[in-house]
């Protein structure tokens, strides 16, 4: 049960608001009232309190004085103010002390009602919230790790969408979750890929604006569909360029930073695209194509051993011996026996 608090410096309005509002239907406990903001500090010494209704022209302390005095130390407070005087100075001062509703005196009863309703369903709904963004970080890293994978993405949009749903949220929070969502995995795909997003969140934020949830996860998801398979389909050309030139080159004394500067991306970038698309890392599949080699040579020519480890990238025959075995189980000599029937 919630908690409210009632300030006025006059008796026939504070116990008035006290006894005409039904507060139990309201899902308040507890009422308490203060003739002064002074009482009101002292209540809230002894207690907590989740709602207060404050007059703003009180004696010696106002209103909006006794809102700066909590505010600073009770951020969550909901407050609606009071007051006889419908000045615009007033009104002004309330928003920037966050002050959650203003209304003018003499207040009907109803529209009471419907504003402290208001407050706490709010209050209800800020737990929810508060449990929805410790669900909502993770789903972002989900995102950013798998930003290379285009359909684990959406999948786990299609989730959070989801989530977005079960936990109530409002309109805006639901779209505005999605903007950021848009914006996380568009940084991770520009720092992953060394490509420009071509301004494409400056688009989206447009078409989002006046949307409501729906629509804007249908629109955001297309947005990632579209950014991501196009990576999908750049990720599939740098495998198979790579593929190609340490296939040409294994020869040289290759390295994974001469790849990476013949594609015209970062090492780091290659290594880990190679390794995500192929299972192997770029030294482990030039060293498999020479072994790939190699092995031919053995089969069809009667080159020497050493001659052949030479020819296909290895300058060392003890070195090319060694990487020999390891991928065949054999020495470069008895393969070639095997293989003629001696």
């Amino acid at each position: 049960m919630y908690s409210v608090m009632i300030v006025d410096d006059e008796k026939i309005i504070r116990e008035g608001i006290r006894r005409s509002l039904g507060w139990q239907a309201l899902g308040v406990g507890t009422v308490r009232t203060a003739a002064s903001a002074a009482d009101a500090l002292a209540l809230f010494g002894e207690g907590k309190f989740d709602l207060m209704i404050t007059d703003i022209n009180m004696a010696e302390v106002s209103g909006l004085e006794l809102i700066e005095k909590v505010r600073d130390t009770l951020p969550k407070l909901r407050i609606i103010v009071l007051t006889g005087y419908d000045r615009f100075e007033y009104a002004r001062t309330a928003l920037k002390l966050h002050v959650n509703e203003f209304l003018l005196k003499p207040v009907d009863e109803d529209e009471l009602a419907k504003a402290v309703k208001e407050q706490l369903d709010a209050l209800e709904d800020r737990p929810e919230l508060n449990l929805f963004y410790d669900v909502f970080g993770e789903f972002k890293a989900a995102m950013v790790k798998n930003v290379g994978d285009a359909g684990r993405v959406l999948h786990i949009l299609d989730r959070l969408y989801s989530a977005l749903e079960n936990y109530h949220l409002s309109e805006e929070d639901a779209v505005r979750s999605l903007y950021d969502i848009a914006g996380v995995v568009t940084f991770a795909y520009m720092k992953a890929s060394g490509e420009d997003a071509g301004g494409g969140l400056s688009g989206l934020s447009d078409l989002l604006i006046e949307t409501g949830r729906e629509e804007a996860y249908k629109i955001t998801r297309m947005y990632l569909t579209n950014l991501l398979q196009a990576q999908s389909a750049q990720n599939a050309d740098i495998i198979m360029e790579a593929k190609r030139y340490m296939s040409e080159t294994m020869t040289m004394q290759l390295t994974v930073a001469q790849v990476a500067d013949h594609l015209h991306v970062s090492a780091g970038h290659l290594s880990k695209l190679f390794k995500k698309e192929t299972g192997m890392g770029c030294n482990e599949f030039i060293n498999a194509k020479r072994i790939e080699k190699a092995c031919s040579l053995l089969e069809t020519t009667s080159l020497p051993t050493g001659f052949i480890g030479e020819k296909v990238g290895y300058g060392d025959v003890n070195y090319f011996s060694a990487v020999f075995k390891r991928h065949t189980g054999v020495s470069p000599r008895r393969y070639r026996e095997m293989r003629r029937g001696g």
